[in-house]
């Protein structure tokens, strides 16, 4: 299952990689690089087991207390909420939807709000650490969840990322993401579908026994819960007035920049994977 995963994931992403090569910025290729790079840490840690998968979420969630702003007390709360979740797995369930509420907040209540660091703590606590403990709960015993969520999340964000550049016209949040693009969102879109069709042939075969009801639950999903991960933070960083959290994954920025999506999406695709 985990060769399937990482040998198809390996041939989308080198095709990425060749089109960037082909006509793409540096940036471009930089990112797609990065992904390949990420692409054989994260297949590492979900092969070795549950433990290397929650050893890569702290490590995660300790960069993405150092985005959002460091201290001690941000460390202390986001450690603790952390070890809670993965103590008592059932207050998951409690803190999954929190993390779309602040990503909501982020983008409806404007600068006043993401300026304060109290608001980043609530974010760090609700996102990054709930979304860690997400990706560890996901892992184990069986890691195909995990396995799904990451195909769709980075086939919707590569597609929409590449179809945003070449053909991004229609721009939809142009004060809070500038970037987003009714036609990148467009591309995204079609590759969840191509996402969702591998899922079921080539990867797992991991669908097996879902119905097209389950499969539209899965689209929509990724279609709306991975894309809000990213306006929330692109709204966080506007109030921040930052271009990106940090610089250590080049081409995309900080760990947050790069896994805000998955970790907003990670505690409530365990939630949506248990009713599939």
């Amino acid at each position: 299952m985990i060769l399937r995963f990482y040998l198809v994931a390996l041939v989308l992403m080198g095709s990425q990689l060749a089109l960037a090569l082909r006509g793409g910025s540096k940036e471009t290729v930089r990112r797609a690089w990065t992904l390949i790079v990420l692409l054989h840490v994260v297949c590492l840690a979900v092969w070795i087991g549950p433990l290397a998968v929650g050893v890569l979420g702290a490590a995660i969630l300790a960069l993405s207390w150092r985005e959002l702003g460091g201290g001690v007390v941000l460390l202390l709360a986001l450690g603790l909420w952390f070890a809670a979740m993965l103590r008592w797995p059932s207050l998951l369930a409690v803190a999954a939807p929190l993390g779309a509420v602040a990503a909501l907040l982020a983008l409806t209540a404007g600068p006043r709000l993401t300026r304060r660091s109290d608001f980043a703590t609530a974010f760090g606590l609700t996102v990054a650490a709930t979304g860690a403990a997400g990706l560890v709960r996901l892992a184990g015993p069986n890691p195909a969840p995990l396995l799904a969520l990451l195909l769709l999340v980075q086939l919707n964000d590569a597609f929409a990322y590449l179809a945003g550049k070449r053909f991004g016209r229609t721009r939809l949040f142009p004060a809070t993401s500038p970037n987003k693009s009714a036609e990148g969102y467009a591309g995204g879109a079609v590759a969840l579908l191509l996402g969702i069709a591998l899922l079921h042939t080539a990867v797992l075969p991991l669908l097996r026994g879902v119905g097209p009801g389950g499969d539209a639950a899965l689209f929509a999903f990724v279609l709306v819960f991975a894309n809000l991960g990213d306006l929330g933070l692109s709204a966080l960083k506007r109030g921040r007035g930052v271009k990106d959290f940090g610089s250590v994954l080049p081409g995309h920025g900080g760990v947050l920049d790069r896994f805000g999506n998955i970790l907003l999406a990670a505690p409530l695709f365990a939630l949506l994977w248990g009713a599939l």
